[in-house]
């Protein structure tokens, strides 16, 4: 998932760079660009974090309500 994570990056980095006037791109430096896909990468990766976290907790909760969904059926009568 990290490489997706990167290749998303890097492509709205470029994306970014050709949105620029090339002027304005030639001014800045290589390593800056790599900053900012690094910077990106980071969001990224913390909304896809956030976004797991979310979800194993409703699996959790699933789970869970399962659980007590099947002690209910199986008590005697």
């Amino acid at each position: 998932m990290r490489l997706k994570i990167r290749q998303r990056a890097e492509g709205v980095v470029k994306r970014f760079e050709e949105m620029l006037p090339a002027e304005v791109a030639a001014q800045v430096d290589r390593e800056h660009f790599d900053e900012l896909t690094l910077l990106v990468e980071a969001a990224i990766g913390d909304i896809y974090a956030t976004a797991m976290h979310e979800v194993a907790k409703e699996m959790e909760a699933l789970a869970a309500k399962y659980r007590k969904q099947e002690r209910i059926l199986m008590e005697e009568l």
